[in-house]
């Protein structure tokens, strides 16, 4: 049964760099995409100031026409299903999770990453608790998957969680409420300049809002 104190009926979430702390299984992956696939990896300092971009910016500066993504996010998820071992959620998500769906709140993934991949890191238990994946979603496809899973309530009950400026993006086009983590790949300065619904910095402040 649904708490009626609820601030939100539905919460989808962004899996790598939400959930899952794979950022650092990334930035290696990275480097072995732009050898295969011929771009550049910029150097750390330039990385920590396109950490507060688009999407646009980022491909623009490692020297990646659209047109090429596809392939290398099929490329990037098959990596990963490679090495899905490695990656583990962030502490306290799952104890997190169960305690949402324990309160009623109707769970979702929406995701460039790939539903096997996101199961096995979830594992059974956890990935069970979710109504909805929507995921091997290319790069600037998030607001339409966003649109196909708020069909499990309205949007405006709906909230998007995620870790980057694209995923805030995503959610304004839908549109919904976007929730923005501060532990994952762009900056909470970055977030506070375009006034998401809100900005969690800890999972514990995420658990309060969303069931408080």
């Amino acid at each position: 049964m649904k708490d009626p104190k609820l601030k939100h009926d539905l919460v989808l979430f962004d899996f790598d760099g939400t959930l899952a702390d794979s950022l650092p299984w990334l930035s290696g992956a990275t480097a072995r995409l732009a050898q295969a696939f011929n771009f550049r990896v910029p150097p750390p300092d330039e990385i920590e100031r396109l950490r507060d971009g688009g999407p646009n910016n980022i491909l623009s500066a490692m020297g990646i026409p659209l047109w090429k993504m596809p392939r290398i996010a099929a490329a990037m998820r098959k990596m990963m299903a490679e090495d899905v071992a490695t990656i583990r959620l962030f502490d306290g998500i799952e104890g997190f999770i169960r305690r949402l769906h324990a309160r009623g709140v109707r769970l979702g993934i929406v995701s460039s990453n790939g539903e096997a991949n996101v199961r096995t890191v979830l594992g059974p238990a956890t990935a069970k608790l979710f109504q909805r994946y929507e995921c091997g979603v290319s790069l600037l496809g998030k607001a339409a998957k966003l649109r196909r899973a708020a069909k499990l309530a309205k949007a405006e009950h709906a909230l998007y969680v995620g870790d980057e400026i694209r995923d805030f993006e995503a959610a304004e086009k839908a549109p919904m409420p976007f929730g923005a983590v501060g532990w994952g790949f762009s900056t909470v300065t970055a977030f506070e300049k375009r006034q998401p619904r809100v900005i969690f910095r800890s999972i514990h402040e995420m658990e309060d809002y969303l069931t408080g």
